[in-house]
């Protein structure tokens, strides 16, 4: 990844949702599966720091 400009501050709430995620899927899916659609949403966030990344291109433009 390139530099970072703003890192993204994960709340105490986010932190625990994640938690919640990881413990469902985990009864879900199992320990292997879980813990990669964990890493894969914790990750999706690095995007938003990086420099060499175009974020404009993500999401919709409102109106």
């Amino acid at each position: 990844m390139g530099e970072v400009i703003k890192p993204v501050v994960w709340t105490t709430r986010a932190t625990k949702d994640l938690k919640k995620v990881t413990k469902f899927n985990l009864e879900l899916y199992g320990v292997e599966k879980a813990l990669e659609i964990s890493t894969n949403l914790r990750k999706s966030t690095e995007i938003l720091e990086s420099t060499s990344i175009d974020v404009t291109e993500y999401g919709q433009i409102d109106e």
